[in-house]
């Protein structure tokens, strides 16, 4: 399936997400939010963060970014090939796109992305995260990726996460993790 939307299970967890966050108050805490581009993420993102869900209204929402850096693990099926900017401008208007140069997916191949490949976004993802001037920063991305870059670790081996989660991600979970990032790291 080309870029899938979320199922009606999917938009039931995104709503119980939401509600969590209101309650808490994490939603005032939240000053950005990371999101992949692909069209599942992009509705979890708006749905739990969005100004405005159902009769809802939230007043003032962290702004929305998306980006290609934070997308899964590309494979061969269609299901990781993002849909054209300009046609994820017009469904997300609140989703600022500024962040990703190519209308089309110039990104997905139909081979498996390379290791290499992976771990080089994962690197790009955790310093642009390094020089933003947030500090509570909400990634909606996938799971594959975001197991990937908790375990990250830096050039003496320590990792970038501390002793936080490192294992499989379930859908639509939250939880948070304090990154422990250098502007001069490598970023191993």
């Amino acid at each position: 399936v080309f870029d899938p939307v979320l199922k009606p299970a999917g938009w039931k967890q995104v709503e119980q997400l939401r509600k969590h966050i209101v309650a808490t108050g994490l939603m005032r805490e939240v000053k950005l939010v990371v999101v992949s581009p692909l069209t599942r993420t992009l509705q979890t993102a708006v749905g739990v963060f969005g100004v405005r869900h159902g009769s809802e209204r939230i007043s003032s929402p962290p702004p929305l970014v998306a980006l290609d850096l934070c997308r899964e693990l590309m494979i061969p099926s269609g299901a990781t090939k993002r849909r054209s900017i300009s046609e994820s401008k017009f469904q997300f208007p609140e989703v600022d796109f500024s962040q990703i140069e190519d209308d089309e997916d110039v990104l997905w191949k139909p081979n498996r992305e390379s290791r290499e490949s992976f771990d080089a976004r994962r690197r790009s993802f955790l310093q642009w995260l390094t020089f933003r001037e947030e500090k509570n920063i909400a990634v909606v991305s996938h799971g594959a990726f975001l197991k990937n870059l908790v375990n990250s670790r830096d050039e003496d081996g320590s990792r970038f996460c501390g002793d936080q989660k490192t294992s499989n991600f379930s859908n639509c979970e939250l939880f948070s993790i304090a990154l422990h990032l250098k502007p001069s790291s490598s970023l191993c």
